[in-house]
């Protein structure tokens, strides 16, 4: 595919948002990508980045009206997701360096980005949804271009509509909708003022204590916060991810993205600020009675 924005968003049919790459790597050459809107991309000076982008990329999930795509590290995995989804034969396919991108149009809930496994947990691929992005066209980091593998429109479907092979793990899953909370009788209660200080000073209190090395060991994720590690969040090569300030901030060096621990368990679980206040509380009461328990049962007489 030409890297020609137009062209683009012709190929995909839709609205989407166009991100511009800087050359020699994947990284966005614009800050606060996943906020941009399509009617954003339009103005003069947005266009003229990406006409001199070396790679140009497409925002996923919500800002380009549901459109994700299916990251495979290698042939073989695709094949054999094919094998079970023979339907997505005739979905957009792009390619870079190794494996393929298959596009897909999620109509209804979308799931968060997850990172599947093979039987054997080696990383098989991504799906790639809200506050990721994927480059469709440009010149790759090794010097090659991307190409269009199958030149159709990404298919619309559910997302229910798509299988997983057999023994694959850590895939993607809709977020589970609240329980609907049940009528009562209403009572009568005293008109009170609540305040809403606390809810603050759990965010303070708990950036402090519950570190992003706690998150990255309660989430299960892989490698070993550092420095300089491996983002837990994508494939990553070349170590472009890093942990500091005593593990109250990160930063990912090819996505542009960062932040502290609350910005962290929302990019890995996907869930909206309040969700994240409760998750990260369970989490530190848990650590806090596991400690008091091991102390109480190491002096006891």
């Amino acid at each position: 595919m030409k890297k020609d924005p137009q062209a683009i968003l012709q190929a995909l049919g839709r609205e989407a948002v166009l991100i511009p790459i800087r050359e020699g790597s994947k990284a966005t050459m614009v800050k606060g990508w996943p906020e941009k809107t399509f009617e954003y991309t339009q103005i003069p000076s947005y266009q003229n980045l990406l006409e001199g982008a070396s790679a140009i990329a497409v925002s996923l999930g919500a800002p380009s009206g549901g459109l994700c795509s299916i990251d495979f590290d290698c042939e073989e995995a695709m094949r054999l997701f094919l094998r079970v989804n023979p339907f997505l034969e005739e979905t957009l396919r792009t390619k870079g360096r190794r494996g393929a991108n298959l596009w897909v149009t999620i109509t209804g809930n979308i799931p968060p980005l997850a990172h599947f496994k093979g039987s054997n947990g080696n990383s098989l691929g991504e799906w790639r949804s809200d506050r990721s992005y994927t480059i469709i066209a440009g010149k790759h980091p090794n010097g090659m271009s991307y190409e269009t593998v199958v030149n159709a429109p990404p298919l619309e479907i559910p997302f229910e509509e798509i299988k997983w092979p057999d023994g694959w793990g850590n895939l993607p899953t809709l977020p589970q909708e609240k329980p609907k909370l049940r009528m009562v009788a209403k009572v009568e209660r005293p008109i009170t003022t609540k305040p809403k200080a606390h809810i603050q000073n759990d965010f303070d209190y708990l950036k402090e204590v519950y570190r992003i090395h706690d998150a990255w060991e309660d989430l299960g994720l892989p490698g070993e916060p550092s420095e300089s590690c491996r983002s837990p969040f994508r494939d990553d090569l070349n170590p472009s991810f890093s942990v500091f300030d005593a593990g109250r901030k990160w930063n990912d060096f090819s996505t542009e993205e960062y932040g502290d621990v609350f910005d962290f368990v929302q990019k890995a679980k996907g869930f909206d600020t309040f969700d994240t206040l409760l998750w990260i509380k369970e989490r530190q009461n848990q650590r806090f009675n596991f400690f008091n328990n091991n102390n109480t049962d190491e002096h006891a007489s």
